[in-house]
């Protein structure tokens, strides 16, 4: 591991998952907080992350939705929110969407399926603060 700014990292993040966001016309909304904020940790795990939490913002929120990201610091923690305006997510299948192959049943066929391992890359995801 090693230091990482977190807004390098983001930023790499947003850029890799931009086509997906322009061609849906989402409007991205980015609050980071100017101060640096650095974490250990492996800068391309973490943009992989990153993408895959915007992806999949991308692909289910509907054509002109919102998707914004924050990070601040909140005590000892940093806090990263990936939120959207999609149709969301059952409380029921909430506890299972870091497990392995995983897929919201989104009521139609979604063309544009993944493989179910995204969220569970995320979900090994810990942040220590330098």
């Amino acid at each position: 591991q090693h230091e990482v700014m977190l807004q390098s990292v983001l930023q790499h993040a947003v850029e890799t998952v931009r086509p997906a966001i322009d061609s849906h016309r989402h409007r991205l909304e980015i609050a980071v907080e100017d101060a640096p904020l650095r974490v250990l940790g492996d800068a391309t795990r973490l943009e992989q992350v990153f993408s895959n939490l915007l992806a999949n913002a991308a692909k289910y929120t509907p054509p002109g939705g919102d998707i914004t990201v924050t990070a601040e610091v909140s005590g000892e923690s940093l806090v990263v929110r990936v939120r959207d305006t999609g149709a969301g997510i059952a409380p029921t299948e909430l506890p299972h969407v870091f497990d392995l192959f995983f897929q919201v049943d989104q009521g139609l066929a979604h063309s544009n399926r993944g493989l179910g391992i995204g969220l569970t890359i995320t979900g090994l995801l810990t942040l220590d603060r330098k």
